[in-house]
């Protein structure tokens, strides 16, 4: 039993690190996208109709799985990046 909580607590850590380091990175995004779709707006306007009506395929997508750990199913989440394919 204490060999299975270590285990746990291990990919528990490894888990939370990589949340807080992520969750630095996209404040900083967010704060430069915020900045980026006001200037968008200024120069150009309401686009946001124009956008929903050329939307196509998505290129990212989300694959769930699990991983064992010390014989506790744990939910796994990988991102797909699909290349660019024309509009058919």
């Amino acid at each position: 039993m204490k060999k299975k909580a270590d285990a746990l607590k291990l990919k528990f850590r490894g888990i939370l690190r990589e949340i807080v380091s992520k969750k630095e990175k996209m404040g900083e995004i967010m704060k430069n996208a915020n900045f980026s779709l006001a200037e968008a707006k200024f120069s150009a306007g309401d686009f946001s109709s124009d956008i929903v009506q050329n939307v196509g395929n998505a290129r990212l997508k989300l694959k769930a799985r699990t991983d064992n750990v010390a014989g506790v199913s744990l939910p796994i989440f990988e991102v797909i990046l699909q290349k660019n394919r024309p509009n058919n």
